[in-house]
């Protein structure tokens, strides 16, 4: 061992050309190596604002640090990312990853590790993530576990991942090695959109092709070079979750005729002791090669898995007639006499409103538009249908179920339901016309009067208003009992009282749709957060700032809940929220929400686009660090 003196300045040359020359991870080995040469204590290393605390995993994608961040005053895992290719591809992934990572950043949800912030050191890529005391789903299921408690920890993690697709992202390499398992008991998937920027490798360790993901895990057209979807997703947590419970991969652990396997379809599903023959029929239509074969999407598919989880019980027969209960029971009966499987087959023809030709159409139109601002439109279109296309199917199936499945509701309720999701699915076609007509410039207006089908769960709800009921006054639809749409008349009433600046009846409109809105006993978040977000303008134009402030924190802590968070609403609210904070209120909260709102919108709709660039502008005139930036 060699001791000695090195004096500062000539400690300080020494480490900072090791920084330079050869990366974060040296330069932090090497103050390890001087401090242990000098015999004192290791400086921590800074990285941005973080302070590197110590490593705490390694893998193919990048090395983990546990680090601490003394503006939120927390700590957070740090990843150093691997970009591999040449300098051109390098720096190629670096601007992928980045616009990856802020998508991720504008995604809260319980089963999803939360991604704080991007950075970027030296050309290398860190993404600053919630640091998360547990293990990963991979070493958990080692233990040896129940196979219900398998099926949820799955179920769980499928719902981190639809909540990703509803915001447009796609994990391209889920696993259980990239699942965690929290000490309380959360689970959460992270890791997400990240396989694209890394080689693929096979059990030799060898570079394969420009495949991203997990062999073993990859759907078919993974394999033939194209792009992932939430299909493909769905394809790699069937192909998980049949590794679990059977404790094999469907398609054995050949790496060189994987493809081959996969694309000959999955083999038939084991019996496996205790698991529903539910479980194995719903995996195998998710290993379907063909994407379009598989379910209409995860959370379609969790509609399935989940209920099977409850105690098996005898099924009685079905309750007496209806319009729609004898077609459902025909259904049922050529199902072999599975009411679980059969509902998740009734998802109404949402295709003809909603599919890939549908999708295809409205991104080709608005990315041809000559606007820098246009493909994120486009994108932004087509992830908000995708969202409200599942949460309809997720809630034809509910209703299904409710009736031949759980038995908490009558016929008559499922006929009033499904003719409530047709007159949604009918309103969800008009704005689908609609949004190929207009300038990308106004998608986003345009999308806004989506109905959503959480409305139809209502004993009285008659879905949303039709051309003719427009026209149908606020009396009218009381008298005749039809609360459900004497709200949305109520509403449409307060935003016509406020351009036209009648205070008094947009008061009085707002008193009768909270009267409204609390009788129809709906679970309808989208409308209820609308209801607050025109409570607020109101209160506004009363000079009633304290109440303003009120209502669009209710608005914000109901959007925060939604699985499909709309993040132009989002942005909306949250710019709404600093610029009414209360005088004696510390600027950074205010600051926080304003910079959190431009993020939100510009990830949304482009940096360019003009109503974004009017936020941004907003958002500077509160003041604080990086509004604009």
């Amino acid at each position: 061992m060699v001791t000695g003196s090195v004096d500062e300045p000539l400690e300080g040359e020494l480490l900072g050309a090791a920084a330079q020359s050869r990366g974060f991870e040296t330069a932090r080995m090497g103050e390890a190596v001087m401090a242990a040469v000098l015999g004192r204590s290791p400086k921590p290393t800074q990285l941005g604002r973080y302070v590197v605390l110590d490593i705490v995993g390694s893998g193919a994608m990048g090395d983990v640090y546990r680090a601490y961040d003394p503006q939120m005053q927390r700590e957070v895992a740090l990843k150093r990312l691997r970009v591999s290719g040449d300098d051109v591809g390098r720096q190629r992934s670096r601007e992928q990853v980045l616009v990856e990572a802020r998508s991720m950043a504008a995604l809260s949800h319980p089963n999803v590790v939360g991604v704080y912030d991007v950075h970027l050191h030296d050309d290398e890529v860190f993404l600053a993530m919630e640091l998360v005391s547990g293990e990963t789903l991979l070493h958990w299921l080692g233990a040896g576990r129940p196979w219900r408690e398998t099926v949820s920890a799955f179920v769980a993690a499928g719902h981190g991942l639809v909540a990703a697709h509803a915001a447009g992202v796609v994990h391209r390499d889920f696993k259980p090695a990239n699942t965690l398992v929290g000490d309380d008991g959360r689970i959460c998937v992270t890791d997400f959109g990240l396989a694209q920027f890394f080689e693929a490798r096979g059990r030799d360790h060898g570079p394969q092709r420009e495949l991203a993901g997990t062999p073993m895990y990859m759907a078919p057209e993974q394999f033939a070079g194209a792009g992932a979807s939430p299909a493909a997703d769905q394809y790699a947590w069937c192909s998980a979750l049949w590794e679990a419970l059977a404790g094999q991969s469907p398609f054995g652990g050949d790496v060189s005729t994987l493809s081959a396997d996969k694309a000959a379809g999955p083999p038939v599903w084991p019996d496996v002791r205790g698991v529903p023959d539910a479980v194995g029929a719903a995996l195998c239509r998710g290993l379907a090669p063909d994407p379009t074969a598989r379910w209409a999407s995860m959370s379609v598919l969790l509609e399935v898995v989940g209920p099977c989880l409850a105690p098996r019980r005898r099924r009685a027969g079905f309750w007496g007639a209806g319009v729609l209960l004898a077609a459902a029971a025909a259904i049922v009966g050529g199902t072999r006499g599975d009411p679980t499987l059969a509902c998740a087959d009734a998802t109404g023809g949402i295709a003809t409103v909603w599919g890939p030709e549908q999708r295809g159409r409205i991104v080709r139109t608005l990315r041809a538009g000559e606007s820098e601002f246009a493909p994120a439109t486009a994108n932004y279109a087509a992830a908000r249908l995708d969202a409200w296309a599942a949460a309809w199917t997720g809630a034809q199936i509910a209703a299904c179920r409710d009736t031949h499945v759980v038995r908490s509701q009558s016929a008559v309720a499922l006929d009033r339901r499904t003719a409530c999701l047709v007159a949604v699915k009918e309103h969800g076609a008009a704005v689908v016309a609609a949004v190929t007509q207009v300038e990308a410039v106004v998608v986003h207006e345009v999308l806004s009067g989506l109905a959503w089908p959480s409305r139809c769960s209502a004993r009285d709800s008659q879905g949303p208003l039709g051309r003719a009921a427009n026209d149908e006054s606020l009396g009218e639809a009381l008298a005749q009992g039809r609360r459900d749409h004497a709200l949305d008349l109520a509403l449409a009433g307060v935003d016509e009282a406020l351009q036209a600046g009648q205070v008094d009846a947009a008061e009085a409109y707002v008193r009768a749709a909270w009267g409204l809105e609390r009788a129809v006993e709906v679970g309808d978040a989208h409308r209820r957060i609308r209801l607050l977000r025109v409570t607020a303008r109101l209160r506004q134009q009363q000079g009633r700032r304290a109440e303003q402030h009120e209502a669009l924190d209710s608005a914000w802590a109901e959007q925060r809940q939604l699985l499909a968070a709309d993040p132009v609403v989002t942005a909306q609210i949250r710019m709404a929220l600093a610029e009414s904070m209360p005088p004696d209120t510390d600027p950074a909260h205010a600051h926080g929400h304003a910079a959190a709102a431009v993020q939100s919108a510009r990830q949304a709709l482009g940096v360019t686009h003009p109503w974004v660039q009017r936020l941004a502008a907003r958002a500077s005139a509160l003041g604080g660090p990086g509004a604009l930036h």
